[in-house]
């Protein structure tokens, strides 16, 4: 994305003329500071130059760094002061596009954090143990299929994320809107196979730990996995 050049400062309401030029010094340092990818210190520079002059058009300049820094909420409000601003900007067209999928990513962001999961607990280990007599290997069975579905749901849950990722990242339409319509499919499939999954497996263990023929049974439960071992 290419920095608006802000020919004159001077049509801000009623800056010093201390006040412009020092605004002026900003905003050559933040184009500087911008062509040399130091994306955080043209934030400021630009922000200050707006501050001191007003000018409207530097709100297209924050909003730039906003978004190439994935500040999504931040880059959506400048880009809109920018058009509220100056309503026959020549790129208008292409400023609104940018504010579709900025306001599509604030939303996916509201919904990721909404449904972000709990706080794995630290790693630890269960030991259930009964009568080694005669064992069914089928609660075992089930224990291993329910783990299996949970695992095919993170990896869903992944793939929404990744999708997440292109949306906000992305400069071609055509990916974001394909993004876009995966991710809550991903995202949906993931956590009900989660869920699904955790459940089944737990039918499973209780099924095997009160079943008259269980046998010596170790569940681990760690970081990101989970491990079946024991006599069966």
């Amino acid at each position: 994305m290419a920095i608006l050049a802000v020919p004159s400062l001077a049509r801000a309401q009623a800056p010093s003329a201390a006040e412009l030029t020092e605004a002026e010094r900003q905003f050559s340092l933040g184009v500087s500071a911008y062509q040399a990818e130091h994306l955080d210190d043209a934030l400021v520079l630009f922000m200050r130059a707006y501050e001191l002059s007003q000018a409207p058009e530097l709100l297209y300049n924050v909003a730039t760094v906003h978004e190439r820094l994935r500040h999504d909420a931040d880059a959506l409000d400048a880009y809109e002061s920018y058009l509220e601003a100056v309503p026959t900007s020549s790129d208008r067209a292409t400023i609104e596009a940018r504010i579709r999928l900025l306001r599509e990513a604030v939303v996916v962001d509201v919904v990721r954090e909404m449904e972000a999961p709990a706080p794995t607990p630290a790693p630890a280990a269960l030991a259930i143990d009964s009568a080694p007599s005669g064992s069914d290997p089928a609660p075992w069975i089930l224990t291993t299929a329910g783990l299996v579905v949970a695992a095919g749901g993170g990896v869903l849950v992944a793939l929404a994320a990744l999708d997440t990722n292109t949306i906000t990242s992305t400069t071609s339409w055509t990916e974001a809107s394909a993004a876009r319509d995966r991710a809550p499919i991903f995202s949906g499939l993931g956590l009900a196979a989660i869920g699904a999954g955790a459940i089944t497996a737990v039918i499973g263990i209780v099924w095997g730990v009160t079943s008259p023929s269980a046998s010596s049974v170790h569940v681990g439960v760690g970081l990101g996995s989970l491990s079946l071992s024991g006599t069966f």
